[in-house]
């Protein structure tokens, strides 16, 4: 079986998951699988072409089924209702498409995704369970696109609340922040295992999105999780923030590609929830009783396979 997987040419979460699929499908007997950019110029047949993100890997990229075979897109729902310009250029393209969280999938088939649809979880970087040191971990996401979807504004808000020793888990190392208070930035982690160890717990504020990678690593690496009353954390076994259904806002070039909405979650229950995880950490071991099984089903070899 031969596989191509096209990606974007920049490093984000889609190019980090298409070279761990890349990675496990060369390791199945009878598969060979490359993964390039859609800038490449010179691809040979292959059985599948697997785009990752699908919506734009396709506005750069020209399908040719003689060439690419079977058309396996990996999208996502941002919002409970993807726009009608990104239902139609998935629904002309794609044969199969696979995405992260059934509420994502909802978020398509509500927009008019009319191609089949899988729910297959994101391949995520397993961390066995270590000492943590005691430190909490948050997502800030300062790209301009994904700010108020990703719930920074909020983030940044908790963290003038809380005396806390934060470690920022940052999207782009090349954007300065004035924090309120000291906390230790990270930028694009090559190496998540270095980050996941010095975590206890992580927080993640998002009010849309299907990229529950972050806090799935941090839970299966042994942290405990304090995350959105938002469906796309339904399977995730953390602590739950009081959360309302909201209008996600985008910049104008994207506000037509994701029209639902997603949910906000409660300055003040977060502040509450957090500073009470801090103090009773030994109260929430029984969130892992099901880590090993959970976690598993979300390792890269089984997320492959899963996809074949």
């Amino acid at each position: 079986m031969l596989i191509k997987i096209i990606k974007q040419p920049v490093f984000n979460s889609f190019s980090l998951i298409a070279d761990r699929l890349n990675t496990e499908f060369n390791k199945l007997k009878d598969v060979y699988s490359i993964s390039v950019d859609f800038t490449h110029k010179s691809l040979g047949k292959s059985d599948f072409t697997i785009l990752i993100q699908a919506f734009d890997v396709l506005l750069n990229y020209k399908i040719d089924k003689e060439r690419d075979g079977t058309i396996v897109c990996m999208d996502i729902s941002d919002t409970d209702m993807v726009g009608e310009k990104v239902a139609d250029i998935l629904n002309k393209n794609c044969d199969v498409i696979i995405t992260p969280s059934n509420w994502s999938q909802f978020g398509l088939v509500r927009g008019g995704v009319t191609a089949p649809i899988y729910v297959v979880p994101n391949p995520i970087s397993l961390v066995k369970p270590v000492q943590h040191e005691r430190n909490v971990g948050i997502y800030l996401s300062m790209n301009s696109e994904q700010f108020h979807r990703k719930g920074s504004d909020i983030a940044l808000d908790v963290i003038s609340k809380l005396d806390l020793p934060w470690i920022v888990k940052q999207y782009s190392p090349f954007v300065e922040v004035k924090f309120s208070k000291p906390v230790k930035q990270v930028g694009l982690i090559e190496n998540i295992e270095d980050y996941l160890k010095q975590i206890s717990a992580f927080v993640m504020l998002s009010r849309g999105g299907a990229f529950e990678m972050p806090a799935w690593e941090a839970y299966c690496s042994g942290a405990i999780p304090i995350v959105t009353s938002h469906p796309i954390f339904s399977e995730l076994p953390a602590v739950f923030i009081k959360s309302r259904y909201t209008y996600i806002f985008l910049p104008p070039h994207l506000a037509p590609l994701h029209v639902g909405g997603g949910y906000e979650p409660d300055i003040n229950d977060a502040v509450d929830k957090i500073k009470y995880v801090w103090d009773n950490p030994d109260k929430f071991s029984h969130l892992f009783k099901r880590r090993e099984q959970l976690c598993e089903r979300m390792s890269p070899p089984n997320v492959a396979k899963t996809m074949l």
